[in-house]
């Protein structure tokens, strides 16, 4: 949250009940990209999926992610912090 109260990223993840899947979603501000926010926002997003799955004790986990292939940004940081492509 920036100083004057406005939400600049968000992420959000969703554990599948039928087995170790969890789906992610998340953004950034356009303004407030190549800042480092991204990257800490997906790696919280990863530790509370572990966490949460290691409570009800079930590992590996199979992290998903979504991105529209215009967003560069989103599927560069994806790269780079290890998830691959599947399919368009």
């Amino acid at each position: 949250m920036a100083a004057e109260g406005v939400a600049r990223a968000f992420g959000r993840g969703a554990k599948n009940a039928d087995g170790p899947k969890a789906y992610i979603s998340g953004g950034v501000d356009p303004r407030w990209q190549r800042r480092g926010v991204g990257s800490a926002v997906l790696r919280w997003q990863q530790a509370q999926t572990r966490r949460r799955f290691a409570q009800d004790g079930m590992a590996p986990v199979l992290l998903r992610a979504f991105s529209e292939e215009s967003n560069a940004a989103e599927r560069a940081l994806l790269s780079r912090s290890g998830f691959r492509l599947v399919r368009y």
